[in-house]
């Protein structure tokens, strides 16, 4: 009982005494997701989205995918003010890039519109609105990382999973 207990104040600490832990360095972000946590990062580099999309794949896992309004908000978090920048949404029945239907959505005031019929890919806004644009444009983009956070931390006889102190994070203790 000791050891749990000494486990579970050393992990308060830890993550007490930590500049948020949910947020780490600048254009990275954690968010819970149906199937698990994901890390998004803000890429810089302006692509077109084909091009964002194989980056995404080549250095993480994909463009990102947001499932839910709190997603949506936090993946906001890591965009630099007034900035567009890719996600994983297209025009084919509006699907993410790794082929699974989008549940959410949340589009900007007369969007989608599909300008000239060659507005067939998707940007996300700072204020968290959604536009669609042609693929080809060049913009930064947002890729995310998902299975990399399944790791475990040995900690004495226990092993602390990330996926615990993402989830004590989210919390905000």
């Amino acid at each position: 009982a000791l050891s749990i207990l000494h486990l579970l104040i050393t992990v308060l600490f830890c993550l007490k005494s930590m500049t948020n832990l949910c947020l780490t360095q600048s254009g990275h972000v954690f968010t819970g997701s149906t199937d698990g946590p994901k890390q998004y990062t803000y890429i810089s580099t302006r692509k077109s989205w084909e091009d964002a999309r194989s980056y995404c794949r080549q250095h993480h896992t994909d463009l990102a995918m947001i499932e839910d309004e709190s997603e949506n908000t936090a993946v906001a978090s890591v965009l630099v003010s007034n900035q567009w920048a890719w996600m994983g949404l297209y025009r084919q029945a509006w699907r993410w890039s790794d082929d699974s239907d989008s549940q959410f959505t949340n589009w900007q005031s007369g969007e989608p519109n599909n300008v000239g019929g060659a507005q067939h890919c998707v940007l996300k806004f700072k204020s968290h609105q959604w536009n669609d644009r042609s693929c080809s444009n060049k913009h930064k983009f947002i890729c995310h990382k998902g299975e990399v956070l399944f790791l475990n931390v040995p900690f004495g006889m226990f092993s602390l999973s990330l996926n615990f102190l993402f989830f004590l994070c989210q919390l905000q203790l």
